[in-house]
């Protein structure tokens, strides 16, 4: 019954993406363009915003909680965003990047 909230496209975003849609969960994709196509086949609902980076703040606001696995430029907005507006984080170790 949990909503996973994702950026909707490739990697990490598309595999967890996966799982929770296995497992029976809803999942949101909000993508940093402005039109559909490029999210991942896994995402229930899709919310293209052409923010580019912008969007970053959309999805940290929009958790509960925020878990951070690898990640580049985006992962580390998103990081701030949370941390800024209090929101818990966990980041699981050794998987590179931002993490």
């Amino acid at each position: 019954g949990a909503i996973l909230v994702t950026g909707g496209l490739g990697g990490v975003m598309r595999f967890s993406c996966m799982g929770a849609k296995e497992a029976g969960g809803i999942t949101v994709g909000v993508l940093p363009q402005d039109k559909r196509g490029e999210e991942n086949e896994f995402c229930s609902v899709v919310i293209p915003t052409g923010m580019g980076y912008a969007r970053d703040f959309i999805n940290a606001l929009s958790a509960d909680a925020v878990i951070i696995i690898g990640g580049g430029a985006g992962t580390l907005s998103e990081m701030c965003a949370a941390y800024m507006y209090e929101r818990p984080m966990v980041a699981i170790r050794g998987t590179g990047g931002m993490a």
